[in-house]
This record gives C-alpha cells, structure tokens and sequence, in this order.
C-alpha cells in the first residue's frame, strides 16, 4: 500500500513484517472476521511467505529489469517503425524473453 508523496503511513509490526495501518486494519476487521482463519495464524503465515519467496522475488524484478533495459536499448536502436516482426522475434528468444518453442 502506496501513500501520495511525503505522506507517511502509520505501521503496525507483527512478528517480521511491518504493516501499513490501514491494511492491518482492513484485515483484521474485513478480511479475517467469518474466514476461519485465526488472526496470529494468518500473520505468521504472511510472514513466512513473504521471506521465503522475498529473495526469488527479487531475482524475478532484477531479471525483469535486464530484458525491459534490452528492450529499451533494441527499440532505440531500431530504424524505421514498426520493427520488423521476425528480427523482433528472433532478438526476443535471442534475450530469453520469449522461449522456444
């Protein structure tokens, strides 16, 4: 959850995570009450989730990062417009963005 610039969120710390106010709040008073589901039990789950996967994850956006800075370099080099679609095609599997078939 996004706040407009300089706007600071309150947080709430629950076990590792830091939580923005307002989304504690939701899910503790909207989401969590009929589930079933324990509040502690959901959090700690959260928690666990989040670090397990927070390192993959950033791996999959510095990834990402690498193919949008390949695009980026590809279109700006490109004359004429639009690319031709079988050189597009063939940089895009060339770059692993797109597989093989």
């Amino acid at each position: 959850m996004t706040a407009p610039e300089g706007v600071q969120l309150e947080r709430v710390r629950i076990g590792g995570l830091e939580i923005a106010a307002p989304l504690h709040q939701f899910v503790q008073t909207e989401a969590l009450p009929g589930s079933g589901v324990d509040s502690g039990r959901f959090w700690a789950g959260l928690d666990a989730a989040i670090h397990e996967f927070a390192p993959r994850n950033r791996e999959l956006l510095a990834r990402r990062a690498e193919l949008q800075l390949a695009v980026d370099d590809y279109h700006r080099g490109a004359t004429g417009s639009p690319a031709d679609p079988v050189a597009y095609e063939r940089f895009l599997r060339e770059i692993g963005y797109l597989e093989q078939p």
